[in-house]
């Protein structure tokens, strides 16, 4: 299938598909573009890795869940192909929201009762960074009056540098709040889900889309130009690369000290 999105795109076949269509600006759909088509392959890739370790992994550690892994699996990499295919801000919410709900039902499902606290603040955090990530849509749509990805952008430059910071705020906080906020001291407990559950949770769920959507946003939403234009003209950059330093500096001090291997690896990802 792969293969078959690349070739067409490569012979100039721009294909989308509408999925459903609530006006005549508003439509839930999807298509390729170079981003997706390189998100996809990476997918592809970590998929069959996590397919072929998880195998052995149960077989193994004679787990009885496998037929139950391998559903989350799936499923889980049907909503992030979505994601990384929606053709506007409308369709990312919608299969994001999908996806989160997936891993809140396997990751409460795979953890012990006693831990399931840490599931729920899990969820809860991103249900909040929803939030804000649907008000930015709803302020985007105000500004520029549409969702959809486009090439050069959607964000003219009249924009007012104070409504540019409300903006990329809210897309900050909707995407990468745990880039600001050391939430990962709320995630502890979840290092008692096995192994392929982690992996899927955290390496292909966040891992994958935490950079997709920034870079989605960025070309497709601002523009490249205006996007550096305005974070010159703010200056807001040092101050993003002192607050990701000082949650480098702690969660690498919890990978540090952690005598547990598999806290460690959660904390690291979070590093990353």
């Amino acid at each position: 299938n792969y293969l078959s999105l690349l070739d067409s795109y490569l012979n100039n076949d721009k294909n989308s598909l509408i999925l459903l269509s609530m006006s005549r600006d508003l439509v839930i759909g999807l298509t390729v573009e170079p981003i997706s088509l390189i998100f996809i392959a990476l997918l592809a890739f970590v998929w069959l890795g996590v397919a072929c370790y998880s195998n052995k992994y149960f077989l193994i550690s004679q787990d009885k869940k496998i037929l139950q892994f391998q559903i989350f699996l799936i499923l889980s990499v049907e909503f992030i192909t979505l994601v990384i295919l929606s053709k506007n801000l409308i369709s990312i919410f919608l299969f994001h929201q999908s996806l989160i709900f997936c891993l809140y039902f396997f990751g409460t499902y795979f953890m012990h009762k006693h831990d399931i606290k840490a599931s729920y603040n899990f969820t809860f955090i991103a249900l909040l960074c929803s939030f804000a990530f649907l008000l930015a849509i709803i302020f985007t749509y105000k500004i520029a009056g549409q969702v959809e990805f486009l090439g050069s952008g959607i964000i003219n430059n009249n924009l007012s540098l104070a409504n540019y910071l409300i903006l990329i705020s809210l897309y900050f906080i909707g995407i990468a709040l745990i880039a600001f906020i050391p939430l990962y001291l709320f995630y502890g407990n979840l290092y008692y889900l096995n192994s392929p559950s982690i992996i899927v949770i955290f390496i292909i769920s966040h891992g994958l889309l935490i950079t997709l959507i920034p870079l989605k946003i960025i070309s497709y939403i601002f523009g490249i130009d205006i996007f550096v234009s305005y974070n010159k003209a703010t200056n807001i950059t040092n101050l993003i690369i002192l607050v990701i330093t000082i949650n480098l500096l702690i969660s690498a001090i919890f990978s540090i000290i952690g005598n547990n291997l598999k806290k460690i690896f959660i904390y690291l990802f979070f590093n990353q």
